[in-house]
Parts: structure tokens; C-alpha cells; sequence
């Protein structure tokens, strides 16, 4: 998975319609863009993640959350199902 174009905002409390960029150094979106992130996507679900030996944990936690939603093991769309869902670990 790559990661671009990424932007952080924040908005006023006072004007919650209103936002502004919160990444004023550029770092939170180089962080981001930098390292694309592999990972292994069986039936549905995720069994491992290989990030680059020099990508930040916070930016590893960010991957991890967006490869999350994609996770889905259900057997049959049309019925009620409960399922387990894997966690997200890091092997280096």
C-alpha cells in the first residue's frame, strides 16, 4: 500500500466548518508518502505486515487502521455473521 496526497487539517472549535492545515512543517505528510507498506491479504483478511525498517510507529498505526478496514472474512453477505477480527502486529 502507498499512501499519497495525504493532508491534515484541524478545525476551530468555535467554527467547526472552518479547517485549516494542521501539517505546517510538512512532516506528517512525508511520513505518510515515504515508505509504501507490504502486506500478505488472504480471503479477506490480513496475515502480515512487512514495513520498512526505518517507518515511524505512528505511521505504521496509520497503515495498519487504513489496511484494517479492508479486512472482511464473512462466508455470506446475506445473513447475520460473527466474525473475529485479526490483529495487526508487526513482524520485523
Amino acid at each position: 500500500m502507498q499512501v499519497s496526497d495525504v493532508v491534515l487539517t484541524e478545525s476551530d472549535p468555535k467554527s467547526p466548518n472552518t479547517r485549516r492545515n494542521a501539517d505546517v512543517t510538512g512532516e506528517f505528510k512525508k511520513s505518510l508518502e515515504q515508505n509504501p507498506l507490504m502486506f500478505s491479504f488472504q480471503d479477506g483478511r490480513v496475515d502480515e505486515l512487512c514495513p520498512s525498517n526505518d517507518e515511524q510507529t505512528w505511521a505504521l498505526n496509520i497503515k495498519r487502521a487504513i489496511i484494517s478496514a479492508f479486512q472482511n472474512s464473512m462466508d455470506d453477505f446475506s445473513q447475520e455473521q460473527e466474525t473475529k477480527e485479526v490483529k495487526l502486529c508487526t513482524i520485523i
